[in-house]
């Protein structure tokens, strides 16, 4: 088998559910896997999975709540040559997996990075390069978002850290810290091209997320690096974030202190 889509939910959006089976039950591309892991509601996103019945689907239910603990339990059980990442509000043009297979077929790259569109806004979802390019720094993945992510099962060196993403001390950043573990010089193409789509997000990093954002620096940068970012964040006038970020900064240096104690 191809791919596997790895979607963690809660099943609180039926809608958004719905519409991203409804995505993959029409996709050009068919070989492949769909592994979801719920947390809650597990009779409703079964009654829903049940409505698909061409979908190849693996059910896991969960007792615990955590997306990167939900995404750990999910790997395990994903059969496909490449994981692909899904939030449960994506959803996928019908030409989506055929680009990825394109070029996950090549052999020569471990991890796919695409990009994200806004269908409804008709924009893309970020800020993207123009052209394709082998990712040389760990530094390029910084702003990647997890459902651009495709990753060759057999070479994935680390699952998800459970200190970051929804549900963790650390609300988000788990999809870079991942991508930074997993990364080495070489192995990681990014192609300007859409694979997904995802509504738009309007508003700025709330407090949490620049906490989040901190403690990653504090595990994967020392603190030359961390000052660059925040020296960068005043001068585009993010004043505010400076104090939240550092909080972070040191609330994960206590996690790697006290680690070393026990």
């Amino acid at each position: 088998m191809k791919f596997s889509i790895l979607v963690p939910t809660t099943g609180t959006r039926e809608f958004e559910l719905d519409r991203l089976f409804d995505s993959l039950n029409n996709q050009e591309f068919s070989d492949f896997e769909l592994v979801v892991v719920t947390q809650i509601n597990h009779d409703m996103v079964s009654q829903l999975i049940n409505s698909y019945p061409d979908l190849c689907v693996v059910h896991l239910k969960l007792e615990k709540m955590g997306l990167s603990y939900a995404r750990n339990i999910g790997l395990k059980s994903c059969k496909g040559e490449w994981i692909v990442f899904s939030d449960d509000d994506a959803w996928y043009p019908a030409d989506g997996l055929k680009l990825l297979n394109k070029y996950t077929s090549s052999g020569d790259y471990e991890i796919i990075l695409t990009q994200i569109f806004d269908p409804i806004k008709n924009q893309l979802y970020k800020n993207y390069p123009d052209k394709a390019e082998v990712l040389k720094s760990k530094f390029n993945l910084m702003s990647k978002s997890s459902i651009e992510i495709s990753i060759k099962r057999d070479k994935i060196k680390k699952d998800f850290d459970e200190n970051f993403g929804l549900g963790a001390k650390y609300v988000c950043c788990e999809e870079v810290d991942f991508l930074i573990n997993n990364f080495s010089k070489g192995n990681t193409l990014y192609i300007p091209s859409i694979s997904v789509y995802h509504l738009k997000k309007d508003r700025g990093a709330s407090e949490a997320q620049l906490f989040a954002k901190g403690a990653l620096y504090s595990k994967q940068f020392n603190r030359f690096i961390a000052c660059l970012i925040v020296i960068r964040d005043i001068l585009k006038g993010r004043k505010n974030s400076r104090k939240i970020f550092w909080s972070g900064f040191k609330d994960y240096k206590k996690i790697t202190e006290q680690s070393t104690v026990d």
